[in-house]
Parts: C-alpha cells; structure tokens; sequence
C-alpha cells in the first residue's frame, strides 16, 4: 500500500471510532436518584427538554398527584406542570401559580416553570413515591429503605462534563 492509501485508511478508522463514542454518550444527561451517603441507587439517561413524573399519593386527600419535569440546559430540574384529582389542603390554586385547566377530569395546573438543583424526597409505602420515566414506573421505596432521605438531580453525561 502506498502512503496516501494507509493515511485515508486511518483516517477512516480515526473518524468511526470518533463517531463510536459520540453515540455512546447520546444522551447528554443522566436523572440519578442518589441515598444519604451518596450512593447513585437509580441511573436513567435524559435528553435536553425531556420530561419525567414523579408521582404520589397525596397525603390529606390519598388521591394521585402528578409533577411534571423537564430537563433544562443548566442541568437543572424545572417543575412545568402539576396533576391532580381534586382542589383542598396541599394543592396549589392560586392564579399566581399557574394556569389551571380541566383535562380529561384532572386538574392540570401548568405554566410553573419552578428551578431546582435537585429534589429530596423521603419515600414512604404509604405516599407511593414514584418515577415515571419514558413511561416505565420506578418505585422509590424499592430504591431505599422506608422513610430514608433520597435526592433526584440531574448530571451531564460522558464527553459532555468536559464542556
């Protein structure tokens, strides 16, 4: 082989194990579920705008709660949009916090856009803490022991923390 056929060779080798590893990391975010010690318990990939549920039984009224998130370019947790079943103690319905709509027999209240680093929750059987992610439910209780301080947050991904 001639030089120029051995350097377009390498080149060609150079460039898809480049693109190997780009896809790899495709996903440029990580939605992880973290104990008191900083143990990672639960690892789930997102991507930028995506959104997740966590989802519980309300404690006053035992009827569903939905909150709904998305992933913003800072990493960071943003609350869009709440569901619930019924109006009462613990549910938001000041017109300050939202636009309030009727769908489907829920209340949906929308338009939150509220920002968080990360999210403690403390997981009972009784609430029924639960991750709803690309429609698959992870129960928290399942992650950590009854009553255990637990964190979502979100991390960036592979090649993407060098940026």
């Amino acid at each position: 082989m001639s030089g120029p056929t051995v350097f377009r060779y390498l080149f060609i080798m150079v460039i898809t194990g480049i693109l190997i590893v780009l896809f790899a990391f495709w996903s440029p975010y990580y939605l992880e579920l973290v104990d008191e010690s900083g143990s990672v318990r639960l690892k789930l990939p997102l991507d930028e705008g995506e959104k997740f549920t966590l989802s519980y039984s309300h404690s006053v009224h035992r009827t569903p709660v939905h909150d709904i998130f998305q992933v913003s370019v800072e990493s960071e947790i943003m609350l869009v949009a709440t569901e619930f079943s019924s109006l009462g103690v613990g549910t938001p319905f000041l017109p300050g916090e939202g636009e309030l709509k009727e769908v489907d027999g829920k209340l949906v209240l929308e338009g939150l856009n509220r920002v968080f680093t990360q999210l403690p929750i403390r997981p009972h059987p009784l609430t029924e803490h639960c991750l709803i992610h690309r429609q698959v439910r992870y129960l928290l209780a399942d992650y950590t022991g009854t009553g255990s301080l637990v964190t979502l947050r979100v991390t960036k991904r592979g090649l993407n923390r060098l940026f």
